[in-house]
């Protein structure tokens, strides 16, 4: 009797330490699959990181790359005050004639997309028009042996918009144009068309018109006292040269005839 009891209880036992077991054994499954996610999750973390470092940089420059004009020369360039910018438009690159749009304003270049514009050239003069509050671009060329431009545009902040003068320059490129406050008209003048222009232009916001009056330049030997025409001893012949500049303008009333004769003398050595 006591021999099975025994026995009995040895089984309880043995059971008991079973179950006990079976019922451990799950509580210690779970810091192993704990520790299995942690470590997936900072191995991806780890991918994540060394994705951005490597990623961050080649965006960062093509990103910079799109938000600037591509490189260029020739291209026609000036401030835009009614919209604290600058505008670019147009040049040519290696065989490229451009016909693009740029603002920049502060540090950040942006393309425009105006409704309107000039046709793609290189060379055009522009410059911003006070009088009109436009920014006035004329002329511009395909390429150095044409064809060339003649045509007169403005930009007013949005869009380029093409004007139609009565009158207006030749067709050309590398024209130098200024705004002059005291006329309150923009100034061309020269350019290259195949050959060198000398010609001087006036825009009054709706036509142009061309200036009376040449200028001229003359290089002569003469004497530092003033007068062109007085030669300098042979000794001193070749160790100074004078260049004297001469402007003429003519009386539109009496054109024969000189109505202002201005020297200026500026003196160098060779």
């Amino acid at each position: 009797m006591i021999t099975t009891n025994v026995a009995m209880l040895y089984r309880l036992a043995a059971a008991g330490a079973c179950a006990a077991l079976a019922a451990a054994a799950p509580l210690g499954a779970v810091p192993a699959q704990a520790r299995t996610a942690a470590q997936a999750r900072t191995a991806a973390q780890a991918r994540t990181a060394a994705q951005a470092r490597t990623t961050t940089p080649v965006t960062a420059t093509a990103r910079a790359a799109a938000s600037a004009p591509p490189g260029r020369q020739w291209a026609s360039f000036a401030y835009y005050p009614p919209g604290n910018e600058l505008v670019l438009f147009g040049g040519n690159k290696t065989g490229t004639i451009y016909g693009d749009t740029w603002t920049r304003s502060g540090s950040t270049w942006t393309q425009q997309h105006p409704a309107t514009s000039p046709s793609s050239r290189t060379g055009a003069s522009m410059v911003y028009d006070a009088a009109t509050q436009q920014l006035l671009l004329f002329g511009g060329g395909a390429t150095a042996s044409g064809p060339f431009n003649g045509d007169t545009w403005v930009w007013n902040g949005t869009t380029w918009a093409q004007l139609h003068p009565a009158t207006s320059p030749p067709a050309r490129e590398f024209g130098d144009v200024v705004y002059d406050a005291a006329t309150r008209t923009v100034v061309l003048f020269a350019g290259w068309h195949g050959s060198y222009l000398n010609d001087t232009w006036s825009w009054n916001g709706t036509n142009w018109t061309q200036l009376a009056g040449q200028r001229r330049l003359r290089l002569r030997h003469g004497d530092r006292d003033g007068d062109p025409l007085r030669r300098v001893p042979r000794h001193r012949l070749f160790a100074r040269r004078h260049v004297v500049l001469e402007r003429h303008q003519l009386d539109p009333a009496q054109p024969a005839r000189l109505a202002r004769h201005r020297r200026l003398r500026l003196a160098g050595r060779l």
